[in-house]
């Protein structure tokens, strides 16, 4: 169906009832799932689907907002007046980033969870990691060091030290931060914390 059916079918439908049409066949939503993001409230949408509330100005356009994320872009007019030309445009790449957007942060979140922070409170690190970043981080077995290839770790012992570390051969790491660089023996993770650092994060802000 192409942008213009769906303006001719809109059309004579009263604002509750294109509410509806859009939420059931345009983006195949029940009530909860439509509402999940707060946008509109679930109360909010019973009642202006079933015509016990008239659409005013602000929720027409929290509607029309929450359509445009969803890749349904129209004008908070369609849900105001009932004489519209109802023009609406159907942006699927947008849906599908949108989409995408959700998943990859639904997963960051989970990600989250599992990963152990650790607060850097000395500068000896500047300019690359700053004093009070926060480092999210996977404690690393001896399996994992093999794997290491300027991985960005951080060694938790008697003396704490932060290093990329790359693995090149049976029990040697290259560790480097800040131009220094040195070659250390993988039996440290037999006393030390070996932390493979994932995210970090700074002032509000991811800067890794």
């Amino acid at each position: 169906m192409n942008n213009k059916d769906i303006s001719i079918i809109l059309k004579p439908l009263s604002p509750g009832k294109r509410v509806k049409y859009i939420r059931q066949k345009l983006l195949n939503q029940n009530q909860n799932v439509f509402c999940k993001d707060g946008l509109v409230r679930s109360g909010t949408l019973k009642s202006i689907e079933i015509e016990r509330m008239k659409i005013g100005p602000k929720i027409a356009e929290r509607l029309s907002h929450k359509l445009a994320l969803e890749g349904i872009i129209c004008e908070a007019s369609v849900f105001l007046d009932a004489n519209d030309a109802c023009t609406i445009q159907v942006d699927e790449s947008k849906k599908e980033l949108s989409g995408n957007s959700t998943d990859c942060l639904e997963e960051i979140r989970k990600k989250l969870t599992l990963l152990t922070p650790i607060k850097i409170v000395t500068n000896e690190f500047s300019p690359q990691i700053p004093e009070g970043a926060t480092l999210l981080s996977t404690l690393a077995s001896k399996e994992n060091l093999k794997q290491l290839n300027n991985t960005l770790c951080f060694i938790k012992g008697d003396k704490s030290s932060l290093y990329y570390l790359t693995y090149l051969k049976k029990g040697e790491m290259s560790a480097e931060i800040n131009n220094k660089k040195t070659v250390i023996s993988t039996n440290i993770i037999d006393f030390c914390s070996i932390y493979m650092v994932e995210i970090i994060y700074f002032g509000n802000k991811l800067i890794t």
